[in-house]
């Protein structure tokens, strides 16, 4: 139960809905809400796919800050986070710093 209240605190702080996350990682909401509600397992794989998409998500919040950022485009969200894992998402930000 310890990861589950790491994870409710970690989506609390981005301000994340069970739906979210699950949409985001690609679970299944119902599989993932049985988790979080401890009446279930997740396999490995899908465990740390939410550990590290939430890690990430917290770098994309970071990298926006002092602005509030809001999860709601689920396919924008994917892509950020593809581009954060991929490195583009730090060249971009080092190329906008470097225009202005």
């Amino acid at each position: 139960m310890i990861d589950v209240d790491l994870f409710r605190a970690q989506m609390d702080i981005l301000r994340l809905s069970a739906s979210q996350i699950s949409s985001i990682v690609g679970i299944d909401n119902n599989r993932f809400s049985r988790f979080m509600n401890g009446a279930t397992d997740l396999p490995g794989t899908e465990y740390l796919r939410i550990r590290e998409t939430l890690r990430d998500l917290e770098k994309l919040a970071e990298y926006a800050r002092p602005f509030e950022v809001t999860w709601r485009n689920i396919r924008l969200t994917r892509q950020l986070l593809e581009d954060l894992r991929s490195g583009r998402l730090k060249q971009q930000i080092q190329q906008n710093i470097e225009s202005l």
